[in-house]
């Protein structure tokens, strides 16, 4: 196994870690284990280090590879933006892996999915309202930033344990230098690749999480 590593500053001098780091991707490459898989990628759990998961990126699909990932997430969590922490990036002959935080919380797919037991905790702490309103903040100080995300689908924004909206996954996200630029087009030689907006992705969550929450009779709470 050849691997090359990019490690966060913070972690360089951290053996326990980058031992553990070189273990999981043995034991993926050669045994394999996941917590989920999403359309493109794969997430495992890291071995005795329970606040961190390792992505592992299939090359064949994402818009961009692990090392820009990672730059995103440093990037934004240097910003004290609510995304996972990076670790590191790595790279073998065989697979590319972004470790990063673990986000103690659950999607809003999960949530609606009833798949783990936070479900009454995160129920018992968010607010309607102020989740979609905070969300909303993020997204355009991320916009602000040049950033644009361009999958905010049902499984890639999380919901703490305190109902604070929390987003993942920036593997199709894009960042854009000149204002004038549409940010939810890829121009290529022949064809154009074209993105749903942060905006719209945003009402079709509140309808989801809504829908959810009406059904579970939480608006009669309130």
């Amino acid at each position: 196994m050849n691997e090359k590593i990019n490690w966060l500053e913070q972690n360089r001098e951290n053996p326990n870690l980058q031992n553990a780091v070189l273990r999981a991707i043995e034991r993926i490459e050669c045994e394999g284990y996941c917590l989920g898989k999403g359309k493109t990628a794969t997430i495992c759990a890291l071995e005795d280090y329970p606040d961190i998961c390792v992505k592992i990126i299939n090359k064949e699909t994402p818009v961009n590879n692990g090392e820009e990932e990672m730059d995103f997430l440093r990037e934004l969590s240097e910003k004290k933006f609510p995304v996972p922490a990076p670790v590191c990036f790595a790279q073998t002959d065989k697979a590319e892996y972004v470790f990063m935080e673990i986000i103690d919380g659950l999607s809003i797919e999960d949530l609606v999915k009833g798949v783990d037991d936070k479900e009454s905790e995160i129920l018992k702490n968010i607010n309607f309202n102020d989740f979609f309103r905070e969300l909303r903040e993020l997204v355009e100080k991320m916009h602000r930033e040049g950033i644009h995300h361009r999958d905010l689908h049902e499984g890639n924004v999380m919901i703490d344990k305190k109902g604070k909206p929390v987003i993942i996954d920036f593997g199709t996200a894009k960042k854009i230098r000149l204002l004038e630029e549409n940010p939810y087009i890829d121009k290529g030689i022949r064809d154009s690749v074209y993105f749903p907006s942060d905006e719209n992705k945003i009402i079709e969550l509140k309808k989801i999480l809504g829908s959810y929450l009406k059904n579970k009779g939480f608006f009669n709470k309130q």
